[in-house]
């Protein structure tokens, strides 16, 4: 237990093994190794970003961006791919550590 919570605070996303068949990874079950990727984000996602880590909603991104929500949502959830994250709180991080905001 003690080595997992290790894990996490060094900012990795600990899965149980139990979670994991053999043979799987982690980019297997969604989550990828290494870290965040923003040279694979679009000028249009880099633009969501920015209003994600100042905690707009996607019905503030899209009204502000001309877009509608199910745009934006879309455009988040590819943030999160490029980014290796699974919410907001870790994509506005891994943006401020690639230097994105």
């Amino acid at each position: 237990m003690l080595a997992a919570l290790n894990f996490v605070l060094a900012g990795n996303i600990y899965v149980p093994p139990l979670m994991v068949s053999e043979g799987s990874s982690c980019a297997d079950i969604g989550y990828a190794s290494g870290g965040p990727d923003a040279s694979r984000l679009t000028q249009r996602q880099i633009e969501v970003l920015r209003l994600v880590c100042r905690g707009q909603s996607n019905k503030e991104i899209g009204r502000a961006l001309g877009l509608s929500e199910k745009t934006v949502k879309a455009h988040v959830t590819a943030i999160f791919k490029a980014l290796h994250v699974v919410n907001r709180t870790q994509a506005a991080a891994a943006a401020q550590e690639a230097g994105v905001i």
